[in-house]
């Protein structure tokens, strides 16, 4: 699964949680979102030290207001040129 991007929304709890972690032992690239920004660190955190997946970044904020939608995919753009 290299070379793919996944967002996960409400990564910090719950089954957003054990998707991102599944997800970063495969080497896939990530956007890990979430209302809770330390929940998101300690997620992005345990990815990096367990898996392969050390590209990824949180992105706090409601996935259901446009402007977290947009800031996710400006951001995905702006990291790996998509």
């Amino acid at each position: 699964m290299e070379n793919r991007i996944a967002v996960i929304t409400g990564a910090g709890s719950g089954i957003g949680r054990s998707a991102a972690l599944r997800l970063g032992g495969k080497g896939v690239k990530m956007v890990l979102n979430g209302r809770d920004e330390k929940k998101l660190n300690e997620v992005k955190k345990i990815i990096e030290a367990n898996g392969k997946s050390t590209d990824c970044f949180i992105l706090p904020g409601d996935i259901a207001h446009k402007s977290t939608t947009d800031a996710c995919i400006a951001k995905c753009i702006s990291v790996w040129q998509y």
